[in-house]
């Protein structure tokens, strides 16, 4: 019974409370970035740890564990955001390519933290902070490990709050902030033009008051004659009785001498319902991603 207490115990408790804090922190990562690629291990955050470990044991080598805790965990949260403020100012995006800027970004740090671990001789003892086992769990030696348990909680209170982010700035729009321009840069199916890389030709379409932004009519698309044609199903979307399909109503003489009609380029979005209402969430992500996959390659 004194060695459940001792060590057995402590391993299970530390192993489950890592275990759930990793988890649920790479989905928040996720969320914030709108990528199911992204994590602590993608985003910098291990990385930014390392460095603050390093740090501990340069300018504090007489600091506790907790101590030296405090510098891993301020260094990641910086990494971290630093990563993400990033990431969100970057125009062209997609799902690879937020990875993988996180990946070099983290290997930077890494670089750095390698060469002084080099240069002050800390590299075996830094590699010693880097082993993840749980072997040596013993009473009083993981009970640091209960801070996750606090942590993992706010995130379920503000689970609410990291879904809605994970929608996209689109979705987040309709839940209180009025947009203005369905057809520009701003608004849904935007992905197309600021992610993809396709020039919106109606970006330039005038705003109208309503908070579903403005419309262009078939003359419209003749007078600037797109060399593609997104077609977003609203009605299906939204499961409207009655209405007619967004094909029978692009099957049109307008619409038929437009260069995109002419050699087959007017794309219908399979999933209208990810692309009208969940745009910017790791599953609609995904979903726009495929049906544009589907269409273009």
């Amino acid at each position: 019974m004194e060695l459940l207490f001792i060590s057995r115990l402590p391993r299970l408790l530390a192993i489950l409370c890592t275990g759930a804090g990793m988890s649920v922190a790479g989905l928040i990562m996720q969320q914030l970035c709108s990528n199911k690629f992204v994590s602590p291990t993608t985003g910098a955050t291990i990385s930014s740890a390392q460095l603050g470990i390093l740090l501990a044991l340069l300018f504090a080598p007489e600091s506790t564990l907790w101590g030296r805790t405090l510098f891993a965990f301020g260094a990641a949260i910086l990494g971290t955001w630093v990563f993400v403020w990033f990431i969100q100012r970057v125009q062209f995006k997609d799902a690879v390519m937020v990875p993988l800027v996180g990946i070099m970004f983290g290997n930077v740090i890494g670089g750095v933290t390698s060469y002084l671990a080099f240069k002050y001789e800390m590299t075996q003892a830094l590699s010693s902070w880097m082993v993840g086992h749980f072997s040596m769990v013993l009473k009083g030696r993981y009970e640091i490990v209960w801070l996750a348990a606090p942590l993992i909680l706010l995130a379920f209170l503000f689970a609410n709050h990291f879904n809605i982010v994970g929608l996209g700035r689109d979705f987040s729009k309709n839940l209180g902030l009025p947009y203005n321009n369905v057809l520009g840069n701003e608004g849904r199916c935007s992905i197309i033009g600021r992610e993809i890389g396709f020039e919106n030709v109606g970006a330039a379409a005038e705003s109208s008051a309503s908070t579903h932004g403005s419309e262009a009519s078939f003359e419209y698309l003749i007078s600037k004659d797109p060399d593609f044609i997104f077609v977003l199903d609203r009605d299906a979307a939204i499961a409207s009785e009655g209405a007619k399909l967004a094909q029978e109503i692009m099957e049109n003489e307008l619409v038929m001498r437009t260069t995109a009609y002419q050699n087959g380029r007017v794309i219908y979005l399979a999933h209208p319902t990810a692309w009208y209402t969940a745009e910017g969430g790791v599953t609609a992500l995904d979903q726009m991603l495929s049906d544009l996959e589907a269409a273009l390659l």
